[in-house]
């Protein structure tokens, strides 16, 4: 599944959450173009539930503990509310030779965001 189609489905999916209208999820495999049965399969099978279930499990072990999402780590430190420019600290703490075509191109600055921003890009627990 291409990565552009898969943000699509789950932007469609969460369009209708935020709508109310649930129970018509399965209408985004058409806008798509994706085959549902995969989902479904992952969903019925139990084995969605166990991933979900163990991603929740990695996140309440977190040092420190995250406080909304998304929390983005790198290097196992969050990158708080600057998780948007997470480019550029992946190329900060990168040690290799060949630098990725990504950090010779992007701006390298890290913000450190005011705590009067009024404006929050994050969800809080």
């Amino acid at each position: 599944m291409k990565q552009e189609t898969h943000f699509k489905l789950i932007s469609c999916i969460e369009q209708l959450h935020l709508q109310n209208k649930h129970s018509s999820w399965q209408s985004c495999f058409a806008s798509t173009g994706l085959n549902q049965n995969p989902i479904e399969n992952c969903y019925n099978n139990g084995l969605g539930y166990r991933l979900e279930t163990a991603y929740a499990d990695e996140t309440t072990k977190l040092k420190p503990a995250h406080r909304f999402v998304p929390w983005v780590l790198v290097n196992n430190q969050p990158l708080q509310e600057d998780y948007q420019n997470f480019i550029a600290y992946i190329c900060k703490a990168y040690k290799g030779h060949n630098k990725p075509q990504a950090c010779k191109t992007k701006s390298l600055e890290i913000n450190k965001i005011s705590a009067q921003d009024t404006n929050p890009r994050v969800c809080f627990r």
